[in-house]
């Protein structure tokens, strides 16, 4: 059998495809061929491609790093506003522009901590996210529990941002409105991959539960409006609210699992 391999020449810089095969000569010895065949101009362009692609992976990340910043700073504003402000419902506009802002810098975060560019681990995200409200909301103190379920789901950013809203929405209302009687429970937030090959986002408690009297895809509430204006026309999928012990949201949208 042949056996390849590849030489550069330390004097002139060129490369060499080798290939080595024993033979038999007309004589009866075995003899060795070698085939050498120059690769420089391939090994070259080679080159030249994993320099660009490094650059351009050094400078997405760069990006993402300053879009996360630059959130920053407008929450920082926000805040700064937010000091001069003595009406309590403006007041609570900018607290929850300011939360919905850190979801879009949290997702750039998370990317450009992530080894591939071109996707979010949405468990790590969902954790983060559950971690930063339940703390807001004092869960432990309620003895709020939360589960992430999203094992090895990863979305790209066009849709992890949609998404992220959409889960930040529905957690915060679940810890905020879900157990305001004292009570304990949880909030559990599910990302999977359907049968269907769609994608299925469930953010349910064991809470007070939604009363009868509403419909909350009539709501008038911004944070729900937001909720189904995404999950509708962003994802292009459907919303469904499921009730009875608590109460469940259900959004499916195409497969976009990268």
């Amino acid at each position: 059998g042949a056996h390849t391999w590849e030489f550069q020449n330390t004097r002139t810089g060129h490369w060499f495809h080798i290939s080595d095969r024993a033979i038999r000569w007309t004589d009866g010895r075995i003899v060795r061929l070698e085939i050498a065949t120059d690769i420089t101009e391939r090994k070259l362009s080679e080159q030249k491609v994993r320099g660009s692609l490094k650059e351009k992976d050094v400078l997405l990340r760069e990006i993402h790093h300053r879009v996360k910043n630059n959130m920053q700073v407008v929450t920082s504003l926000l805040n700064l506003q937010a000091r001069k402000i003595t009406d309590e419902a403006a007041l609570t506009a900018i607290r929850k522009s300011q939360d919905r802002i850190h979801v879009m810098s949290l997702v750039h975060e998370t990317l450009y901590q992530s080894d591939d560019l071109n996707s979010i681990a949405m468990k790590q995200f969902f954790t983060r996210l559950a971690d930063d409200i339940a703390r807001l909301y004092s869960a432990s103190e309620k003895s709020i529990e939360y589960q992430v379920v999203a094992d090895d789901v990863t979305l790209s950013i066009n849709d992890a941002i949609p998404v992220g809203l959409i889960a930040n929405e529905l957690l915060t209302n679940a810890f905020k409105h879900a157990f305001a009687d004292g009570r304990s429970g949880k909030v559990r937030i599910v990302l999977q991959k359907m049968d269907t090959g769609t994608m299925e986002l469930i953010v349910s408690d064991n809470g007070v539960g939604i009363p009868e009297s509403i419909n909350p895809l009539e709501s008038k509430t911004l944070g729900l409006q937001l909720v189904i204006r995404l999950a509708e026309g962003q994802l292009g999928g459907t919303f469904e609210v499921v009730r009875g012990n608590g109460s469940a949201f259900h959004i499916q949208f195409g497969s976009t699992e990268t």
